[in-house]
């Protein structure tokens, strides 16, 4: 640990008078991560606070929250975890936390710098243990790296906030000192520095803390712990701010944006809402019925395709496995395509959910059904929004992959629906699962004959006139 770095640091900041580094920039925040270094040895001490009037949770007071420190603690401590990470013969440890509920945990570099890929673990509240499967981003410079954990069940995460602190205002830190799960620890925010980039708090963060959350008193993550020299009081933070969020975290919508009114009926009673999409999950089938999303222009470019094929452990019955479409002369067919998710690492890794995916003959997949959804993608850059429903045919009867429940469609469907300069008009498509020739307008039919073939109501929620109007009629001169 370069303990002289740091007192060299601090003790420049004291005799500037505790000035703003307003000239710091990056280079300040690189100079405090630097200074840190992960715990060696004895990670974890046998004894545990004790619940006494002693170390309590004290009563922070704050006119915009109405709960209490012990409240917001009780609330928030299990997105936090223990950060294992090895050398292959030392071990270190740390603490991180949750920025959603599909496993995306955020830490400081620091805390992984020369450990060994692979030997990455967290321990959640529970004692459960989970790998880290995945780096999705990280900044040796700033000192925080994001990352992905092989959960296969949702997790707690925690909110982040939209603002940077103000001084003076309280905050609270929980963090694993040691080894010692789930300490809590409170102060102010006593500067902001290096362009508003790093945060000084009288918050204690110790050796083991390091990558925890610094947090207001509305419970929204304002900080990530980083750095501490407890003689003098003075700890620092990474201003949350500062880092790339947006396409990791997972925005609190209890319904995926824009699909409240128009999600089909559900013949199999299991709806399932993921953060862009929603499916009605049909277990006799071990698939989706239908998918429904909407796009947007935006949403055709940003981040590369995840490949994280997995389980959806949303699925109450259990979502088919991959295991199941091993070796099984079929491709696991997007419904949601991943080429129409692109905007974020999260949207896009959702789309990889075995519950979004069915089986389909490899010249199907890569043919047709491929240029069938770039042409919506084409549709959707010239429009204000589509509204897509996709799925299987399913039906009794249907050829199952050998040894699973997986039933094998014998057609495909999409109806979509178009808002383009407050026009609405809509079209339908069913398709064989095999090579099909020519142009797909070819198999364009009106969104009636798909409810027909699938028994599925898809816009029962629309104006009845809208309804009939995009159901029955099928114009095919606008969009071609």
């Amino acid at each position: 640990m370069k303990i002289s770095f740091l007192h060299t640091i601090l003790l420049l900041i004291i005799l500037l008078g505790l000035e703003s580094c307003s000239g710091c920039s990056r280079s300040g925040l690189r100079e405090i991560a630097d200074s840190r270094r992960r715990t060696t040895s004895n990670l974890r001490e046998p004894q545990k606070p004790q619940n006494t009037p002693a170390n309590q949770a004290p009563r922070l007071q704050n006119e915009s929250s109405a709960k209490t420190l012990s409240d917001l603690f009780q609330q928030n401590k299990d997105a936090v975890f223990l950060i294992y990470t090895s050398t292959g013969n030392n071990e270190f440890q740390g603490t991180g936390f949750f920025i959603s509920e599909e496993g995306i945990g955020i830490s400081n570099y620091h805390v992984f710098e020369g450990t060994s890929k692979g030997l990455e673990t967290i321990e959640l509240s529970n004692g459960r243990t989970l790998k880290i499967s995945r780096v999705l981003h990280f900044d040796k410079e700033n000192d925080y790296i994001i990352f992905k954990v092989n959960n296969t069940q949702r997790v707690q995460s925690l909110r982040i906030s939209d603002s940077t602190p103000t001084v003076g205002e309280e905050v609270f830190a929980i963090g694993n000192p040691k080894g010692l799960e789930h300490t809590l620890s409170t102060g102010i925010i006593s500067a902001v520095r290096a362009n508003g980039e790093i945060l000084q708090t009288t918050t204690e963060i110790t050796h083991g803390s390091s990558g925890g959350p610094l947090m207001n008193m509305n419970g929204e993550v304002v900080g990530i712990t980083t750095a501490g020299f407890g003689e003098a009081n003075l700890n620092f933070a990474i201003n949350i701010q500062s880092l790339p969020l947006g396409e990791f975290k997972k925005k609190n919508e209890s319904k995926p944006l824009g699909l409240s009114n128009f999600l089909p009926s559900s013949k199999c009673n299991q709806i399932i809402h993921h953060t862009y999409f929603t499916l009605s999950y049909c277990e006799p089938h071990e698939q989706a019925e239908w998918v429904a999303y909407k796009l947007i222009p935006q949403f055709l470019s940003g981040v590369s395709r995840t490949d994280d094929y997995r389980e959806d452990p949303m699925v109450r019955t259990g979502s088919a496995t991959l295991e199941d479409y091993r070796n099984s002369g079929y491709d696991r067919g997007h419904l949601l395509p991943a080429g129409s998710m692109k905007h974020s690492y999260l949207a896009m890794s959702e789309t990889f959910y075995l519950s979004n995916i069915s089986p389909q003959r490899n010249e199907f997949n890569g043919g047709a059904w491929l240029s069938l959804e770039e042409k919506v993608r084409e549709w959707t850059r010239k429009s204000d929004s589509l509204y897509v429903v996709t799925g299987g045919v399913l039906h009794p009867g249907l050829e199952k992959i050998r040894g699973t429940k997986v039933s094998i469609p014998e057609y495909f469907y999409k109806v979509i629906v178009r808002f383009k300069s407050n026009r609405i008009d809509g079209i339908g498509f069913i398709m064989e699962n095999k090579r099909l020739n020519g142009n797909v307008i070819n198999y364009a039919v009106a969104i009636d004959e798909v409810e027909e073939i699938t028994g599925i109501d898809f816009f029962a929620y629309f104006p009845p006139e809208i309804e009939i109007r995009i159901e029955s009629e099928l114009n095919l001169s606008g969009w071609r």
